[in-house]
C-alpha cells in the first residue's frame, strides 16, 4: 500500500492489517459509508486550473529548467507539498535544484 497523497514514505504506509482494522472501527460509526478501495484520480482529470506561477527571472537557467507547472506537480503543491522531495510539513525544500519551498508565515 502506498502513502496517501504523497505524505510520508512507502515504508511507513499503512499496512493491510492496519487498514482493515481502521475500516472496521470506522464502519461501526459510519455504517452507510462506501469503503470500497479505489485508485486516486489522475491529476489531469481533476479540473484544477493551470498554474499561474513561473520561476523568478533571477534564478539561474540550471534551476529554472527544473521548474514544472504540469498537472501532477501542480496538484501536489495544491495538496500542501512544495515538491516531491520534501517531507510533509516542511517550510523549505531540501533539494537545491527545486528552489525554496512556500513560505508559511
Amino acid at each position: 500500500m502506498r502513502s496517501w497523497w504523497g505524505w510520508g514514505t512507502v515504508e511507513d504506509a499503512v499496512t493491510d492489517a492496519e487498514a482493515v482494522d481502521l475500516v472496521t472501527r470506522v464502519r461501526a460509526v459510519l455504517p452507510e459509508h462506501d469503503f470500497t478501495d479505489h485508485a486516486p484520480p489522475a491529476p489531469e482529470d481533476l479540473g484544477i486550473a493551470p498554474s499561474r506561477v513561473t520561476p523568478p527571472p533571477r534564478w539561474p537557467s540550471c534551476v529554472r529548467m527544473t521548474w514544472s507547472t504540469g498537472p501532477r506537480t501542480h496538484t501536489g503543491r495544491r495538496s500542501g507539498m512544495s515538491c516531491g522531495t520534501c517531507t510533509g510539513g516542511s517550510t523549505t525544500c531540501r533539494t537545491w535544484s527545486h528552489g525554496p519551498g512556500p513560505s508559511r508565515t
